[in-house]
């Protein structure tokens, strides 16, 4: 049985200050601090074997959160940072609906899972990318795996649209349905693969944020 643990960063700059973020890269904020430390004490006793994370400092510092207990080193994926964002990246939320209206209100349909921003990428160049980091840890969990191959609890920390992509492509949903999660900030999200079928056990948990690090 494979088992991936999807995690999104802490809170950053940007998303306390409201403004568009895609590869841009905001810190963590003393709040996002207090919510990667939790996120770390609650996954110390997990038996995991491996921490991969998106090279943007906010998922990174995440990561080592979670890693140190378990004396593992991050393992950087250039396939986990988030969607360019192109000409909307570090605009306050209400400049951007007002600078795009038009494709903003393209991007509210079906049509979002190919729809590129402006300058920027799609959610399908997105999960193009992503994708592939994961998919080989659910390999061993295949009917036609070699008898006896390793599985292993593997971290994986990126972004909002990274995460979302990915769970449509691990559930085998259309990636239409993306809007259909949520990832909260260090929210935790379990996939299990046994036998060749994917299993959402957990979806966007942060059962380990006190009240007033939520949200």
């Amino acid at each position: 049985m494979a088992r991936v643990i999807l995690i999104r960063h802490g809170e950053s700059e940007a998303n306390r200050d409201g403004r568009s973020l895609g590869r841009a890269d905001s810190p963590l904020t003393e709040r996002g601090r207090r919510q990667v430390a939790a996120l770390g004490r609650a996954l110390a006793r997990e038996p995991i074997g491996r921490v991969l994370s998106s090279p943007l400092r906010r998922a990174a510092d995440a990561a080592a959160a979670v890693a140190a207990p378990h004396s593992l080193e991050v393992e950087t994926c250039d396939g986990l940072i988030e969607m360019e964002v192109g000409e909307m990246e570090g605009l306050p939320w209400a400049e951007a609906r007002a600078r795009f209206a038009a494709f903003l209100d393209r991007w509210m349909t079906d049509e979002s899972a190919t729809l590129p921003m402006p300058g920027g990428e799609s959610l399908a160049d997105v999960q193009r990318r992503a994708w592939p980091v994961i998919a080989p840890f659910f390999a061993a969990s295949r009917p036609d795996a070699p008898s006896g191959a390793p599985a292993e609890t593997t971290v994986v920390v990126s972004h909002n649209f990274v995460i979302k992509t990915l769970l449509c492509a691990a559930l085998h949903l259309d990636l239409a349905c993306w809007r259909r999660f949520e990832a909260d900030l260090t929210g935790r999200t379990v996939l299990e693969s046994r036998r060749g079928l994917t299993v959402l056990r957990t979806l966007n948990d942060v059962s380990h944020l006190p009240p007033d690090l939520r949200g």
